[in-house]
């Protein structure tokens, strides 16, 4: 059976990589909504700002102001306060309409967000562009150097494949060595799609090693693995304050709301953390239990070559142990590097 594997290539990592998966074209009505996306953007700005009449926004009560809402209100006076409201409101459908239509790209309409704010006197333009200096801002790019020094020296595969091998005796074990593997590199890795990047060859290559070769060749085992990382990269993200992206901007969110200058790393652990693995835990124990449990046929495959190849994965990726050495050094002194 392992032999057949092998012979197949369903047991190399290289051929389960994201940019070999084939690319899904977009359908007809995907076409059609990139296409209408700018002018109906366009339309619903121009009705919004220059035609609607909202009541709520004709006479607003100052007392409901913010600090730094009733500066601003000071600055402009009554008409043009509510005039940049109408606008800001415009601004907010229309990048809405342009995220949902894809008819630019996402990197684009939020540069023409802040362009439109500060055009329209939403807010200064000082104001406006020193987002780009926003700590938040700082921190999810660091993240994002940070996630990029653990794939360029492949220090996040070769930890969760050690894992996977050292730990993973039985079907259980293997998928809670998964689990780990995601809360850790959930620590590191502020890009879920990064994640799934790194792990996606391992657990795919560990179901066929347990007999899930896809197509009519599926089993509980294959199903469980999948759902099971698929959940952990995507759970295990909302842990940490660098999860994602999204956490970020809720911390943004939250801190302006509370009146914040940031909401701390400290405090999304201390909230985040422990729901994650509650959630991550559950979903492990319900697996196990209802029909999802791992089924796995007799002979199928020995346990020493259930762990073979993914030992041949470690072997390729470096010469030899040194240059895994040498690659967690590198981390460790970028890592030092950005952090001072």
């Amino acid at each position: 059976m392992g032999e057949h594997l092998l012979n197949k290539g369903l047991l190399n990592m290289d051929n389960y990589k994201l940019e070999k998966l084939p690319k899904i074209e977009k359908s007809g009505f995907e076409k059609w909504m990139m296409k209408v996306g700018g002018p109906l953007a366009i339309i619903a700005f121009i009705l919004l700002f220059f035609v609607a009449n909202i009541p709520f926004l004709n006479h607003i009560d100052t007392s409901v102001l913010g600090k730094e809402a009733m500066a601003r209100y000071k600055e402009l006076g009554a008409i043009k306060f509510e005039r940049a409201n109408y606008a800001m409101l415009a601004i907010f459908i229309a990048a809405i309409i342009l995220w949902i239509t894809e008819a630019v790209p996402n990197y684009l309409t939020s540069l023409i967000v802040i362009l439109a704010i500060a055009l329209t006197k939403v807010t200064t333009e000082k104001e406006a562009l020193a987002q780009f200096g926003h700590p938040v801002m700082w921190l999810n790019i660091l993240s994002f150097v940070l996630a990029s020094m653990l794939v360029k020296t492949q220090a996040a595969k070769r930890f969760a494949l050690w894992l996977v091998i050292k730990f993973g005796k039985n079907s259980f074990l293997v998928i809670f060595s998964f689990l780990i593997i995601n809360v850790v590199l959930s620590a590191f890795i502020s890009a879920t799609t990064a994640k799934a990047t790194i792990l996606l060859p391992i657990f795919m290559v560990i179901a066929a090693l347990y007999g899930s070769t896809g197509g009519n060749n599926r089993n509980n085992f294959g199903r469980n693995i999948v759902l099971q990382n698929l959940f952990q990269i995507n759970i295990g993200a909302s842990g940490f304050l660098t999860g994602s992206g999204a956490n970020l901007l809720a911390a943004a969110l939250i801190a302006g709301a509370m009146g914040w200058d940031l909401f701390s790393y400290q405090d999304w652990f201390i909230a985040g953390f422990p729901l994650a693995i509650i959630l991550i835990l559950l979903a492990l124990v319900c697996r196990f239990q209802n029909h999802f449990s791992a089924q796995v046929r007799r002979g199928q495959t020995s346990n020493s070559r259930r762990h073979s190849k993914p030992k041949r994965g470690i072997s390729k990726i470096g010469k030899n142990f040194n240059s895994g050495i040498q690659g967690y050094c590198h981390f460790c002194m970028c890592s030092y590097t950005v952090g001072y």
